[in-house]
């Protein structure tokens, strides 16, 4: 699995508000993960992801989305 940690960036460190604990399928895919439900986000206190992987990732893209 993969597990995507949103948080702050600050003087080299990263501190973790919350994470996604993400299962993948192999092959090529694309997943949308919706944080704006969070506290965290609308408290423009987020600046960082950090993306950790219990296996080999490959050609990773990410987008942030604007919502409607």
């Amino acid at each position: 699995g993969v597990v995507i940690k949103v948080g702050i960036y600050s003087n080299g460190i990263f501190e973790e508000k919350y994470q996604y604990n993400v299962t993948l399928k192999e092959g090529s895919n694309d997943y949308i993960i919706r944080v704006s439900n969070d506290y965290y986000w609308y408290s423009d206190e987020i600046n960082a992801i950090s993306v950790s992987c219990d296996g080999v990732l490959y050609d990773i893209n990410m987008r942030i989305l604007e919502g409607d």
